[in-house]
């Protein structure tokens, strides 16, 4: 074999592995861009809906929140003495929440002292809080909203539909 044809072949070698590996880079270089765009979108998804929990997380600890109203499970309005099961019809009640994810709530006669229950909250959307009592118990309180603005609370009580509304603090 001539010293020719074996540089020959290994220009060719050259030439075909470096086709190679230019195909291979651009492929890797696609993929790289790929993931990058969707990060980004992943990222941008994630932002915009903590920003809407965190907005909503804002209204709820800058109010003091009080019953206004109670349903029954008919739908009709009821006297907060009815929810309470009891001829003291001097209620009160109240629903404070933290900046840091701990909330009190009070329904009851008389005075806080009475039944205040505390725990943890966590703003799951732009309808609904999900509460951790204390003593182990979880619910869900929907929260009624307009352009992230928290206008009421709804909380399930004993059968009862109490609607609470804020006091700015």
């Amino acid at each position: 074999m001539s010293k020719k044809s074996k540089t020959k072949k290994k220009n060719s070698n050259k030439t075909a592995n470096a086709k190679k590996s230019v195909n291979k880079l651009r492929i890797a270089i696609l993929i790289v861009a790929v993931l990058v765009v969707v990060g980004i979108i992943a990222s941008i998804v994630i932002v915009n809906a903590n920003s809407d929990t965190a907005k909503i997380k804002n209204e709820l600890c800058k109010a003091k929140w009080t019953p206004l109203s109670a349903t029954d499970a008919s739908g009709d309005e009821v006297d907060m003495a009815q929810v309470y099961n009891t001829d003291y019809s001097s209620y009160e009640g109240s629903l404070e929440y933290s900046d840091d994810n701990t909330f009190s709530f009070w329904l009851s006669p008389g005075s806080p002292d009475d039944g205040t229950h505390t725990g943890t909250y966590e703003v799951a959307d732009d309808k609904t809080v999900n509460m951790y009592f204390d003593d182990g118990t979880n619910t869900r309180f929907s929260i009624n909203c307009e352009d992230n603005k928290v206008l009421s609370i709804e909380v399930n009580y004993d059968g009862y539909l109490i609607i609470f509304t804020s006091e700015q603090i």
